[in-house]
């Protein structure tokens, strides 16, 4: 079942990058529009809606990084953390749906709840 963690915490670091690039994405093209028209209003309106279109996607996105490093370390906040997050991601179809199950299923398992329970032990140590 430790597989199954890393995996996910790195599920869940790939889904937050996609998500802070899609909204560095949507800031650059919407924004752009607007500077390319060569409108002052367009430049501002367009500037304005591209920044908070982009600041709701990566503050949506960015606790998904948190959560996939704190699941590789172990961290029991992590995976309180990570299984809200998934419920949230169950919304996100196809690719987010999936980590969302995937997350259920690792997450809320007996041996998974064990894991986390341990007491943490240095990374570089073997069982």
């Amino acid at each position: 079942m430790r597989s199954h963690i890393d995996i996910l915490g790195i599920l869940f670091i790939i889904l937050g990058v996609l998500g802070v690039a899609a909204g560095i994405f949507v800031f650059v093209v919407v924004s752009g529009a607007g500077a390319l028209s060569g409108e002052r209003d367009a430049i501002l309106v367009t500037g304005a809606v591209g920044t908070i279109i982009a600041a709701i996607v990566i503050a949506i996105s960015a606790p998904s990084i948190f959560v996939g490093v704190g699941l590789r370390r172990r961290r029991e906040w992590a995976r309180i953390f990570a299984l809200i997050l998934a419920a949230l991601h169950l919304f996100s179809f196809p690719l987010g749906t999936a980590v969302a199950v995937y997350a259920f299923w690792v997450l809320l398992n007996p041996e998974t709840t064990q894991i986390f329970a341990a007491p943490t032990t240095a990374i570089t140590s073997v069982p």
